[in-house]
C-alpha cells in the first residue's frame, strides 16, 4: 500500500507451558488494541484441548451506589439473564423476584408457583487473585501526583510482572508499597513517541517483534515489565482513563485444559447443589462487586462450551444454564450441552469516547 500512512500496533505473551497452538484469540475493541488475547491448541502428548490467556483489560460497569452488594449483584444476574430471555423468546422467568432464604439467593415467583434461584461466576481458576492485584496496582496509579505520566497520554500501557524464577508471575500486593512507588516513578519518567509506530507502507519489512519496551521496574519481590501501544481511533470510557488519560491492562498468562474446565464448573454446581435450589443460574463475563468485567471469564466460558462435557445430574438442582454476557447467549449443561438461546449480540463494544483530530496536538 503505496503513499499510505497508518500505525502497526503489535502485542506479545509469554506461555507458562508447551503446546501446540491452532488459533490467535483477539477480542478487538474500538481503540485498535485488544482487551483480551489467547490462544488455543492441544497439548502435543495427549490431544488434550488447551487455552492460554495472555491479556486482560478490566471493563467498566456502571454501579449505582459505587460497589456492588452480593444481594444486589445477584439480582443484577437474574434480572439481565430475564431480559436476555424476553428478548429471545417473549417468555419471563415470572411475577417477581423476592429475596430467597440462602440458599437460595433469590425465589421467583409467578402467582402460586415459585422456584428457587442460585448465582454464581465462572472465571479462570487463579486469575481472580491476580485481578485483584492488578486491581491495586491501577489504584496506586491513579493516586499518583495529577501531573505524573504527561509521556503516557493517548497510551495503553501493559504492565506484566515476574520474580527470580520465572517471567510470569503475580502483581505485587496491595502492601507492597515500595514496589508501588518504584512503579510510579518509573512510569513517570517513560515518555510514548507515536512516531515509533508510523507506517508509511503496510505491510512493512520492519514491523516490531512485539509491543514496545518501555522499561523494567525492580521492586521488593517482583519486577514489573511496562509496554506501550497508542490507543488509536478512542479510548476506553473506563475510570483509569477519566483521571489519567491512559490506559493500564494486564498482562499475565495463565492455561488450563479442558480437564481443568470441567473441574471449575463442576465445583461451582457443587458448591450450590443445596436443598431450596431449582436453578444454579452461571454468569460468563459479568461485572464483579467492584463493577469490573474481564474478559478471560468469557475465554474461560467459551472454551468449556467448545470442548467440556456436560455434568451429571446434581442432587438438588434441576437446571444449570449457563449464560454468556457478551453474546447473550444461554446454555443449559447438564447431562447434554443445548444452547437454549443466542447469540442476541455481536459481542460487548465497551465505552469509549473517539478521538477528534485536536487530539494529535497532546500525542504528537
Amino acid at each position: 500500500m503505496a503513499d499510505t500512512e497508518g500505525f502497526v500496533v503489535s502485542v506479545g505473551f509469554y506461555t507458562p507451558f508447551d503446546f501446540t497452538m491452532t488459533d490467535i484469540l483477539i477480542r478487538p475493541s474500538p481503540w485498535v488494541g485488544p482487551t483480551g488475547m489467547g490462544a488455543k491448541g492441544f497439548r502435543p502428548e495427549t490431544s488434550e484441548p488447551v487455552l492460554l490467556i495472555a491479556e486482560d483489560t478490566p471493563l467498566q460497569f456502571s454501579i449505582p451506589d459505587g460497589r456492588f452488594s452480593k444481594e444486589s449483584l445477584e439480582r443484577l444476574h437474574v434480572l439481565r439473564f430475564n431480559a436476555d430471555q424476553r428478548m429471545a423468546t417473549g417468555q419471563a422467568l415470572g411475577e417477581e423476584l423476592r429475596q430467597g432464604a440462602n440458599p437460595p439467593d433469590l425465589e421467583c415467583v409467578s402467582g402460586s408457583n415459585s422456584f428457587g434461584i442460585e448465582c454464581t461466576q465462572l472465571g479462570a481458576p487463579g486469575r481472580r487473585e491476580v485481578n485483584a492485584f492488578f486491581r491495586s496496582v491501577r489504584e496506586a496509579l491513579e493516586a499518583a501526583p495529577m501531573h505524573y505520566f504527561g509521556g503516557l497520554l493517548g497510551a495503553s500501557v501493559q504492565i506484566s510482572f515476574g520474580d527470580s524464577s520465572r517471567d510470569i508471575g503475580r502483581p505485587f500486593r496491595r502492601t507492597d508499597f515500595a514496589s508501588a512507588e518504584a512503579l510510579i516513578e518509573a512510569m513517570n519518567g517513560y515518555r510514548l513517541n507515536i512516531d515509533d509506530f508510523k507506517s508509511d507502507e503496510l505491510p512493512s519489512d520492519r514491523l516490531p517483534s512485539g509491543p514496545l519496551l518501555l522499561g523494567e521496574v525492580p521492586g521488593r519481590d517482583t519486577y514489573s515489565r511496562v509496554y506501550a501501544n497508542p490507543l488509536l481511533n478512542g479510548a476506553p470510557d473506563s475510570y483509569f482513563y477519566s483521571v489519567r488519560g491512559f490506559e493500564v491492562v494486564l498482562g499475565y498468562a495463565s492455561g488450563y485444559t479442558k480437564t481443568d474446565a470441567e473441574v471449575e464448573v463442576r465445583r461451582l454446581v457443587d458448591q450450590h447443589d443445596k436443598p431450596g435450589v431449582d436453578v444454579l443460574l452461571i454468569a460468563v463475563g459479568a461485572p464483579d462487586r467492584a463493577g469490573l468485567s474481564y474478559p478471560s471469564d468469557t475465554m474461560f466460558g467459551t472454551f468449556y462450551l467448545e470442548c467440556g462435557d456436560p455434568i451429571t445430574k446434581p442432587k438438588h438442582i434441576d437446571r444449570v444454564v449457563m449464560h454468556l454476557w457478551d453474546s447473550g447467549e444461554v446454555w443449559d449443561i447438564v447431562e447434554a450441552k443445548r444452547k437454549l438461546f443466542g447469540p442476541l449480540y455481536s459481542g460487548v463494544s465497551p465505552a469509549h469516547r473517539t478521538w477528534s483530530n485536536e487530539v494529535t496536538s497532546v500525542r504528537d
